[in-house]
């Protein structure tokens, strides 16, 4: 439902739609489950927006990145969920309520209005460093923690796409030929 504020009517969308009259067709994100992958009812789905930092006015933006989320419903029959998104965004992770992370998209540039078909399988799983490093490093300070977090991307290249520790979700990212975490 959008209400125009210079117009004195409300417009009631469709699904999929959205903006003043309805016209603008939202980004469908559907999103298909392995069987392997074992989900609850429902998932949240974590829309992450990179605010760039603006070279021409040397401005860094207040909030980046930006965070939405939704609570979203698994058809259980086909492990599958279809998603309309009207905001811009360029990563998506899904939480479980077990506390599971997957990275399930990344579009570097954000394309609105697109379809994207993304399979999850247990690769696009996100591990706590608590699976990945022992425990003297997990009790680090996170300040102690975070400056290594470059080396679990290496040890664990290429498979490793993400991580995650009690406050950040990293991505092992290429750089320049070499495997860096950005969190």
């Amino acid at each position: 439902m959008l209400i125009s504020s210079n117009r004195k009517y409300i417009c009631i969308c469709p699904k999929g739609f959205s903006e003043n009259r309805c016209e603008k067709r939202d980004t469908e994100i559907d999103l298909i489950f392995d069987k392997d992958i074992q989900l609850s009812h429902s998932i949240f789905i974590h829309f992450i927006t990179i605010i760039p930092y603006d070279e021409l006015q040397q401005v860094i933006p207040p909030i980046s990145p930006q965070r939405l989320t939704t609570l979203q419903t698994i058809s259980q029959a086909t492990n599958t969920i279809r998603i309309f998104w009207s905001q811009p965004f360029h990563l998506t992770f899904i939480e479980t309520f077990e506390k599971i992370y997957y990275l399930s998209v990344i579009q570097p540039i954000y394309k609105f209005s697109i379809k994207i078909i993304q399979r999850i399988n247990s690769s696009h799983r996100c591990p706590s460093i608590n699976e990945l490093m022992n425990k003297t490093f997990a009790q680090l300070h996170v300040l102690h923690r975070i400056k290594s977090y470059h080396f679990i991307c290496q040890k664990y290249s290429p498979n490793l796409l993400c991580f995650h520790d009690d406050i950040h979700l990293c991505l092992c990212d290429d750089f320049h030929r070499k495997r860096l975490a950005n969190c």
